[in-house]
């Protein structure tokens, strides 16, 4: 692949991204993580003018559910909430899709560095 990545604290991730400004809300995620147990849990995530925070959430019905793989394409902006649903890969209800879409919009990555 050209470029990898994989998140490694969810919560932490979740709260140092840039979100885009006009997103508002509270989306409540189910992250499934073999490998890394402190990420594997529901997690709700409060956005408002563009700024995110994150915790643990273990009284939420979760709105999306998702492996940590699928989570870290949607972080990153390489496939969108819809796509990673048409591949099968999360589950959402309509308020989940609405929120998820809104928070995380795909966009172009590319690293400008080659070894």
């Amino acid at each position: 692949p050209f470029m990898t990545g994989r998140i490694v604290d969810v919560a932490a991730a979740l709260t140092a991204a840039a979100y885009p400004e006009e997103a508002v809300g509270r989306l409540v995620l189910s992250v499934e993580d073999p490998l890394a147990p402190w990420n594997h849990g529901t997690f709700s995530l409060d956005v408002r003018s563009g700024k995110g925070h994150a915790e643990p959430d273990h009284g939420s019905a979760p709105d999306i559910h998702l492996t940590v793989g699928a989570l870290t394409q949607l972080f990153f902006g390489r496939l969108s909430l819809g796509e990673i649903l048409r591949l099968g890969r999360a589950e959402s209800c309509d308020r989940g899709i609405r929120l998820g879409e809104a928070f995380f919009p795909p966009c172009r990555n590319y690293i400008n560095e080659y070894f």
